[in-house]
């Protein structure tokens, strides 16, 4: 399994885990790449999944939120 599905996994599961509700901004990308330390594609890879799947909303400029 490829590590940037396993992070979309992950991050799926902790969105629903946590009960965060939509709209509520996600932390950027960069920061979740060093949290998890993995390169910054692989996260932005993860969140261009979660984001095609309708999960999250990218803006560009503004962030990444729950969809």
């Amino acid at each position: 399994m490829p590590l940037y599905f396993q992070i979309a996994e992950g991050i799926r599961a902790d969105l629903r885990r946590n009960n965060i509700p939509a709209g509520s901004k996600l932390t950027t990308e960069g920061h979740l790449a060093r949290e998890l330390n993995v390169a910054p594609g692989t996260v932005r890879q993860a969140m261009q999944f979660l984001a095609k799947n309708q999960i999250v909303v990218r803006v560009q400029g503004s962030g990444t939120y729950v969809a």
